[in-house]
């Protein structure tokens, strides 16, 4: 099972590390020898729109990143869908990528593909609703859905953890329009997590991230705690990261990095247009949504749930202290069912 494992996930290695040197020394500013700083950078996810964002991946991730004498190498976890359809995103049956383009387009050092169905098959959302649900039925499966491949992507980097300086993760379905600092990256500590300062909402924004290596492999496993805070209240995704932050001891900076969200028409999401401006002047709008101003009253319930969901997750930090971490091995069982077919 090992060797199939190996088969199906490894990129080349020997072209890896050539792509590797070409990303340290595109610059003309960066001689080979300065480009000593290597970080990870993890997709994930459904590939609804890589071909409207990579423009601004290119420019807002890799050449920042490239400007900071920074080399990178990629990891990809996808699903194998070529198909979209979400009432929710107002799309139906509209053909995508899928999983071909995304290793085209990002060129992975090692990727990973899952058919939905079978991640719908391991997850069980019953596990997860003892409190309710947050959301409707479709958007609280893709949730669990992006949290699965989060935690399949972390498992392809965490074994070459020595390796980096840092670790980002990005959805493959933002366009951004303010850049990656790569300045703070490369200075993460080991528990330092970077999340969004906009469309916090009831904890904190989960659209993307980067720090230190711990940090980062906490924020991309946190499928693992989802039945422990659920056991209590719904799975909202913001109050979920704004308590495993907390459970999990990190320290949280907040990154002027901005994204939109784009959906597989080409076309951006209503709630995030205003992103591309407003929130470049009128950051206390956005932290709970630019597409319309929250009352004092409002803010003031969501930053008091905000507190609370976080104070919850310090408590159980605390309760489960010395329990120890989630095994190595728990973590390829789960990759081996999802992926070797």
């Amino acid at each position: 099972m090992a060797a199939m494992l190996v088969a199906v996930l490894a990129h080349d290695a020997a072209a890896s590390d050539a792509a590797l040197a070409r990303n340290a020394s595109a610059s003309g500013a960066c001689a080979p020898e300065r480009a000593s700083a290597r970080v990870a950078l993890c997709f994930y996810g459904l590939n609804r729109s890589l071909r409207h964002t990579i423009g601004s991946i290119r420019a807002h991730v890799f050449a920042p990143l490239r400007a900071a004498c920074a080399a990178w190498e990629v990891y990809v976890h996808t699903y194998s869908e070529t198909t979209v359809t979400s009432a929710h995103a107002h799309e139906y049956n509209v053909s995508i990528g899928g999983a071909a383009e995304m290793v085209a387009l990002l060129r992975p050092r090692r990727h990973a593909v899952t058919a939905q169905a079978d991640a719908d098959r391991l997850l069980d959302m019953r596990v997860y609703a003892h409190a309710g649900l947050a959301y409707a039925e479709p958007v609280q499966r893709n949730l669990l859905r992006q949290l699965y491949s989060l935690q399949l992507v972390t498992a392809l980097w965490t074994p070459a953890a020595a390796r980096y300086r840092a670790v980002g993760y990005l959805r493959p379905d933002l366009r951004f329009v303010a850049p990656i600092d790569a300045r703070a990256m490369l200075r993460a500590r080991d528990d330092e997590i970077y999340t969004p300062f906009w469309h916090r909402h009831l904890g904190e924004n989960d659209r993307l991230a980067f720090g230190g290596a711990r940090a980062a492999a906490a924020w991309g496993n946190r499928l693992f705690d989802a039945a422990e805070y659920t056991r209590a209240r719904p799975l909202n995704s913001e109050a979920f990261l704004a308590w495993v932050i907390a459970q999990r001891g990190l320290v949280q900076r907040l990154t002027g990095m901005v994204g939109m969200r784009v959906r597989a028409t080409g076309e951006v999401h209503a709630q995030d247009a205003c992103l591309a401006e407003r929130c470049r002047w009128d950051g206390d709008q956005c932290r709970y949504g630019c597409h319309r101003r929250v009352s004092r009253v409002k803010a003031a319930l969501y930053d008091r749930y905000a507190r609370s969901t976080a104070q919850d997750g310090a408590r159980a930090a605390l309760a489960a202290r010395g329990a120890g971490a989630i095994g190595a091995a728990t973590v390829l069982s789960s990759i081996e069912s999802a992926v070797v077919h």
